[in-house]
């Protein structure tokens, strides 16, 4: 039996993922709102973005992106959250930066 060639490469909904992405940049490079808002958005845009409908070598991007986001978060009762991207540091920034920019290459 032959086996058909992966037409999508590893993508599921390749359009509907590429807009999420697309957008998640957009937001990022938006500089519209204070730099906690603006990440809060971009991630919230991502964490749609599932990891089984995406390939494989794309998988570590998104754990990355979303371990970040679960880092940041806190809890204030009666379903209020908020993530503290301010409290990252630089270099947790450029990575998280780097990863998000990396996604949208993939």
């Amino acid at each position: 039996m032959t086996r058909m060639p992966d037409k999508y490469r590893g993508w599921q909904d390749p359009v509907g993922q590429l807009v999420r992405i697309r957008a998640a940049l957009d937001i990022m490079l938006s500089f519209r709102n204070n730099y906690r808002k603006r990440m809060e958005d971009v991630t919230s845009v991502l964490a749609t973005v599932r990891r089984e409908t995406v390939p494989k070598r794309i998988r570590p991007l998104i754990d990355r992106i979303m371990d970040v986001r679960v880092s940041v978060r806190k809890d204030y009762g009666h379903g209020n959250t908020l993530w503290h991207f301010e409290n990252l540091t630089p270099g947790q920034r450029k990575q998280l930066r780097a990863d998000i920019l990396n996604l949208y290459e993939a």
